[in-house]
């Protein structure tokens, strides 16, 4: 276990894990699809080293908490993050989104301005287009794979010919995806926010990996135009998850727009 204190609070029903590490002004992170807050630990020991209390929650369905009962849109997970930030007493704070969490963040921002003092996106997920040529082969592919190999004794194979076929066509996420969170998944992909984002008023700070593969790079451009006071720094050389790929340099880039 890192610097961080790790605890479960109540919200709904629902039980939701988070981390949170520092002392200072509040500073949110929404992960992106898979595996929670894990992937968000070192970063949340820097910027607690930053002088910020740094609080990272596993989103429903994600890490250590539990999974809606329902199939959950984006407006559910914004929801989710105003309880849990007013659960914590963070009324006013800076927010990190990255991927999916970016998502989540442009929807929370647009709703509550009032709340957050400065954004940060990484890689986020905001536009969302129609399913390419590659994601519908993908998905014949996994149908294929599940209707032949779901008979005994040939199920046994099942679990690896996913993982291979998922890794071929660039859908890990799959491989952290599963019950409700399938069709939970299914429906946020298909939420598109850039129409909102003229509606975010606070300083932006968009952060891309020129070799992201996940979230085209052209999508920093879009959201750039979108909301009004932002800025990019595209990382040369980094995929999709820079805080793990560039963690000093994520760092650095975040501390020098927080200082101005």
């Amino acid at each position: 276990m890192g610097d961080y204190q790790e605890q479960t609070i109540e919200i709904d029903g629902l039980k939701v894990n988070y981390k949170r590490a520092g002392q200072g002004t509040p500073f949110i992170i929404l992960h992106g699809w898979g595996r929670g807050s894990d992937s968000w630990a070192e970063a949340l020991e820097k910027l607690a080293g930053k002088g910020y209390q740094a609080i990272a929650p596993d989103l429903p369905g994600f890490g250590k908490s539990q999974p809606p009962s329902a199939v959950w849109g984006v407006e559910d997970y914004t929801q989710l993050v105003k309880k849990f930030a007013d659960s914590i007493g963070a009324q006013s704070f800076i927010l990190l989104g990255g991927s999916f969490g970016g998502q989540v963040a442009v929807q929370f921002v647009s709703s509550y301005p009032e709340r957050v003092q400065k954004l940060i996106l990484s890689a986020a997920a905001v536009v969302r287009r129609r399913p390419a040529p590659k994601r519908k082969a993908f998905m014949i592919v996994s149908r294929l794979i599940h209707g032949i190999f779901s008979v005994w004794p040939l199920s046994v194979l099942h679990p690896l010919l996913q993982k291979i076929a998922y890794k071929i066509l660039g859908n890990q996420d799959y491989l952290y995806t599963k019950g409700i969170m399938k069709e939970v998944r299914e429906k946020v992909i298909r939420q598109d926010l850039a129409h909102v984002l003229p509606k975010i008023a606070c300083p932006t700070l968009i952060l891309w990996g020129d070799k992201d593969a996940i979230t085209p790079i052209e999508d920093a451009s879009i959201i750039e135009r979108g909301i009004p006071h932002s800025s990019v720094r595209i990382f040369k050389g980094v995929g999709h998850s820079i805080h793990r790929e560039a963690p000093e340099e994520f760092i650095e880039a975040i501390t020098q727009f927080l200082q101005a």
